[in-house]
């Protein structure tokens, strides 16, 4: 019974958190704890749960309290990087980016790594991070409002102020593909992206991309 428990709830939370629904999420995996308290990986999907609601200082425990119980494995160094990079700390964003550093093995992971680095490293340059998570978060509500062209134009200033918005780079590549009808434009964007994230869905996106402007399809403007 227990086991099944188990599974029933690891199923509903993964399947929440797959269609945005995070509160629902943490509901499930309150209710995992409740039977496996001590299950890794649940406090980091938890944290990642908290993440996606800007609640970053809980998160943050979350993360932390894996890190110490688990130990500093690639991915829990990563992520907690990623969140201390998108909440502005800088200087616990580059302590952990150099962490994990050290324990990556994937050459697009440490290229996104040592690109981040660099940025940390220089306070200038990082508080220009904020601008393009700003930048980020109104191009995606710009599209939500079918305002592609000036979503477009957010995700690109995005890209300007952080080099390394994967994310945008993304967002960038399926409006021209997707709305602009310009593959080859979307192409190099996914390209850039890819280099900087192994998303298999980026990649996809890409293979989609060049495909499509194999075969001729009409361009726009870019």
């Amino acid at each position: 019974m227990k086991k099944l428990s188990r599974w029933y709830y690891q199923r509903q939370a993964l399947s929440a958190f797959s269609a945005g629904n995070y509160e629902q999420a943490l509901e499930n995996y309150a209710e995992l704890e409740k039977i496996e308290e001590r299950r890794m990986g649940t406090r980091h999907n938890i944290g990642l749960c908290y993440l996606a609601l800007s609640r970053h200082e809980e998160a943050e425990k979350c993360f932390l309290d894996e890190i110490e119980t688990y130990g500093p494995a690639f991915a829990r160094l990563k992520t907690i990087a990623d969140m201390y990079y998108a909440w502005g700390k800088r200087t616990k964003a580059l302590k952990y980016y150099k962490a994990a550093a050290k324990e990556c093995t994937d050459d697009t992971e440490l290229r996104l790594i040592t690109r981040r680095i660099e940025i940390a490293s220089d306070p200038a340059r990082f508080e220009r991070v904020s601008e393009a998570n700003a930048a980020h978060k109104k191009g995606n509500e710009l599209l939500q409002a079918g305002k592609v062209d000036d979503a477009f134009d957010s995700f690109r200033d995005a890209v300007k102020a952080d080099p390394t918005s994967f994310q945008s780079m993304n967002n960038l590549g399926a409006i021209a593909m997707n709305r602009r009808k310009n593959p080859a434009a979307a192409a190099a964007f996914f390209e850039a992206a890819s280099r900087l994230s192994p998303l298999p869905s980026i990649k996809r996106n890409l293979e989609r991309a060049r495909s499509m402007a194999e075969s001729g399809h009409q361009s726009e403007k870019s």
